[in-house]
Order: C-alpha cells, then sequence, then structure tokens
C-alpha cells in the first residue's frame, strides 16, 4: 500500500527540506521506495546548464534519483525567490497541477468522461490520449499549457472514467470527439498522442471551421502490412473473430493483489517512464475492488478497430487544411517513432507541415519531456 508523508512549516528556512531529507534517507534504510515531491518551488539557479530549486536537488538525492526525475519532483518551477503565487504573477503564469473541473459528454450514448485545466474562458485545447491510456496522460503538460490555454482532455471511450461501449472502430472515437468538440462549442486546438495523434488529423478533417491547428505528437501510424501479413489475411481476420469472442466469455480483466503489479507490467511495455510517474499514471487507469486491482480499460479494445489499412494514413493526410505540427522524440523506443523511410513520405502529404524532434525523449514525449513540449507547443501556437 502506498502511504505519505506530507511535511510543511511555518515559513521559509525552517527546516522543512532537512526534516524531508532526513525521512528519505531513514526510509531507504529500511527497504522502503521512496518518491519526494515539491510541487511548487520558487527560487531557480543554474546547475550543469539546466535551471533547479536547491531544495528540489536536495531531495532527489536523499531519494537517490537523477538529474532527469526533476520534472516527477518539481512540476512548477518559478525563478524567483519569493512567495510562489507573486513569483507566478510576475512570470504571468497559473499554477495549477491537478484538473479543475470534471465533466461528462454523451455521445452516441457513451458518456465520454473529460478533464480540464486553466481558465475557462481561455481559448481552449482539446487533447487526445494514446491507446490504453487515459486523460491524466497529460497531467504534467496541461498545467503548463495552462497558463495561456483551456486544456481540455478526454478519456477516450473504453479508457479511463469513460463508458465502455459495443463498438470501438475508428469511426465511432473520431464522433466523440467531434461531440466533446461540440460541447466545446467554440474554435479550438487539437493535440494527440499516437492513436490520439491519428484521430485528431481526422477529427480536424471533419471540423475544418471549428479546429485551427493541430498537433500530433508521435502518432503516425504502424509501418506498412507485411507481404507475409498480406497473405495471411483470412488467417489473421478468423483469428480476430476468435479472439473477440474468447473475450466476449470473459468480459473482464483478472484482479491483481497489488497495484504494484499493474505497475510493473504497465514498465515492461514503457521501460523508458520512470516509476513514480507511472504509479500516478496506473493508479489512474485501474480500479480496486474486493478482489483486488484492475484495468479500467475494456478488454474488447484489444481487439483493434475494424477494418483499416496503414497506406490509408496519407491519403487522409492530403486533406487535412489547418497547419500541423508533428513531434517525435530523438530516442527509439518500444513504439516509435517510425522510420524516416515511411515517416518522411506521409508527412510529404500534408499541405501545411512543420516537424519537431524533442531531444531525448521516446514515445511518450509529453510524458517524458513535458517542460520542452509545453514550450514548443506554445511557440508553435501563438507564432
Amino acid at each position: 500500500m502506498s502511504r505519505g508523508v506530507f511535511v510543511t512549516g511555518t515559513d521559509t528556512a525552517v527546516g522543512k527540506t532537512v526534516a524531508a531529507c532526513a525521512l528519505l534517507h531513514a526510509l531507504r534504510a529500511r527497504g522502503v521506495r521512496v518518491a519526494p515531491m515539491k510541487p511548487v518551488a520558487a527560487g531557480a539557479l543554474g546547475h550543469d546548464g539546466v535551471l533547479a530549486n536547491e531544495d528540489s536537488l536536495a531531495l532527489m538525492r536523499a531519494a537517490g534519483w537523477e538529474r532527469a526525475d526533476l520534472d516527477d519532483v518539481t512540476p512548477v518551477l518559478l525563478r524567483e525567490a519569493m512567495a510562489p503565487h507573486i513569483a507566478a504573477y510576475r512570470e504571468g503564469r497559473r499554477i495549477t497541477l491537478e484538473p479543475v473541473r470534471e465533466a461528462f459528454v454523451e455521445s452516441l450514448g457513451v458518456r465520454i468522461h473529460v478533464v480540464e485545466w486553466g481558465d475557462p474562458d481561455a481559448e481552449p485545447l482539446l487533447c487526445c490520449h494514446g491507446f490504453w491510456d487515459h486523460a491524466r496522460s497529460f497531467a504534467v503538460l496541461g498545467p503548463l499549457l495552462a497558463e495561456r490555454y483551456r486544456v481540455i482532455a478526454l478519456d477516450a471511450r473504453g479508457h479511463g472514467d469513460s463508458d465502455r461501449a459495443d463498438a470501438y472502430s475508428w469511426g465511432a472515437h473520431i464522433r466523440d470527439i467531434v461531440a466533446v468538440a461540440a460541447w466545446i462549442g467554440r474554435p479550438l486546438h487539437l493535440i494527440g498522442h499516437s492513436m490520439g495523434g491519428g484521430q485528431v488529423i481526422d477529427t480536424a478533417i471533419a471540423l475544418p471551421d471549428q479546429v485551427r491547428r493541430v498537433v500530433n505528437i508521435d502518432g503516425f501510424g504502424p509501418p506498412p502490412i507485411s507481404a507475409d501479413e498480406e497473405a495471411r489475411t483470412a488467417e489473421r481476420f478468423t483469428g480476430y473473430l476468435e479472439q473477440r469472442r474468447a473475450v466476449a466469455q470473459r468480459p473482464d480483466w483478472r484482479p491483481y493483489d497489488r497495484l504494484e503489479q499493474l505497475i510493473e507490467r504497465r514498465k515492461a511495455q514503457n521501460p523508458r517512464l520512470s516509476a513514480e510517474w507511472l504509479r500516478y499514471f496506473v493508479f489512474h487507469a485501474a480500479r480496486q475492488a474486493d478482489d483486488g486491482w484492475r484495468w479500467k480499460a475494456d478488454p474488447l479494445l484489444g481487439q483493434g478497430f475494424g477494418p483499416w489499412r496503414p497506406d490509408w494514413i496519407e491519403h487522409a493526410y492530403a486533406r487535412l487544411q489547418q497547419p500541423l505540427l508533428a513531434v517525435t522524440g530523438s530516442e527509439q523506443d518500444t513504439w516509435g517513432p517510425l522510420p524516416e523511410g515511411i515517416l518522411g513520405p506521409r508527412l510529404a502529404r500534408v499541405p501545411r507541415l512543420t516537424r519537431a524532434t524533442v531531444a531525448g525523449a521516446g514515445h511518450f514525449v509529453h510524458m517524458e519531456r513535458p517542460r520542452e513540449t509545453a514550450a514548443l507547443l506554445r511557440d508553435w501556437l501563438e507564432a
């Protein structure tokens, strides 16, 4: 079971960090896994070319963490050493962490769960997550963008806290995003990662008058179907039907005794993501019942979106009227990026294209490098 200790004090320089570091050392000496956090830090100095807060660095050292984990310890870093709300005001920033609003939007009889950060009157950004993920995959990027925008993230049908459905066709997902856009009721920008990256392009094509700009974060589809796969089309379709039949006999996941077991499973699939981030992410991807922990996502999702071919992708790209920012990470990962020999020709069909690479990130660009991603997106959206 996860437990926390909240260290507070009546003023600065009264020993909060010293006490927290002592606790971290003591717990590690007993073999306990620790995860420090200083959510908002005011006062940043340059350390090896990177801005950091001294207290945040002390907490990282006490926990045995690497410098690369700084964003997990302190997601909101302010330059001036003063009261955080004043420092944030002087930088023109709004401090928001967890979503400040939640709602459900009905789409074709399915309730789609949405979360929001930022001023509800600001220009809206609608964010769509990847396969098996959920809205809080934007939980660090969202607050960073919410300093300027109203950021809305949805749980796709069958994911997170949205309803499960009878159909998970690609078109049904697009109609859900269109329904959320109608609920927002204003011109907006779309941001999508992985599966969501492909979906926001198709949504923008469907809503040419409402969608202004589109950001696709490493969501450019799988490689082309191989000749061997083509030859086994009938066999693959038979397997698809048999898998659906098997899942229908067991309509839910088997339970796990501990949340940590789910975290380890996800870690094996995404080794670049930190254990601390995965604990937060998996907690919101799972639910606890009397018999243990289960994934929230519908097992039927694993059967795919129905008839579809990767070579259809570039034909859709040619129909996109809005500007597209195509973002990839510099590091090869489990699920990307695609080889340039495949990606380049696909993106060449986009009429108004900007490409960008975030250094030090794999497939989950916005989770691994949220600050760099937020800066990139803000600059492009406001250009």
